[in-house]
């Protein structure tokens, strides 16, 4: 799992991306997902409204003051929620230290694949315009507090 800003602020790079990726016919533009209501007890998705699917800029992310992604919930699914199997739960910018334990220990592979190799991350807060960061981070605050709170790597 990834940590909430730098997630977020990839999928918005990604947009960025889209001029140059249009050579290659890739188009993303993040679609929002305000469309579902979540129950208030067990945080489980529970009616879904596709009429309200709608694409959107970073701009128009901020200025709606809610985490559409449901960054929050879905961390807290990946890491809290009870299940019949185990979850492997990995931060992302530490992942590369634990190679062995998620290769073979937890997957019962042979060894670590070769082209599991680190890779510089390009989606820094320094991309989102500075008249939008404490906004940015505001809206991420619950799910940066919940990641924060979570060991680098444990199964559950």
């Amino acid at each position: 799992m990834g940590d909430p800003v730098q997630s977020i602020i990839s999928i918005f790079v990604g947009t960025c991306l889209s001029l140059i990726l249009k050579i290659k016919d890739y188009h993303f533009i993040p679609t929002r997902t305000d469309n579902v209501e979540i129950h208030p007890q067990t945080k489980e998705i529970y009616r879904v409204h596709p009429q309200f699917v709608k694409r959107y800029s970073l701009e128009e992310y901020v200025r709606g003051g809610q985490d559409w992604f449901m960054t929050y919930e879905h961390i807290y699914n990946w890491t809290q929620r009870k299940t019949k199997y185990p979850v492997l739960c990995v931060k992302s910018d530490v992942q590369w230290k634990y190679g062995k334990e998620i290769f073979v220990d937890f997957l019962g592979q042979e060894k670590v694949p070769e082209q599991y190799v680190q890779r510089d991350r390009n989606s820094t807060i320094d991309l989102i315009p500075d008249d939008m960061k404490d906004e940015f981070t505001s809206i991420l605050k619950d799910a940066t507090e919940l990641y924060n709170s979570l060991p680098e790597f444990h199964i559950k």
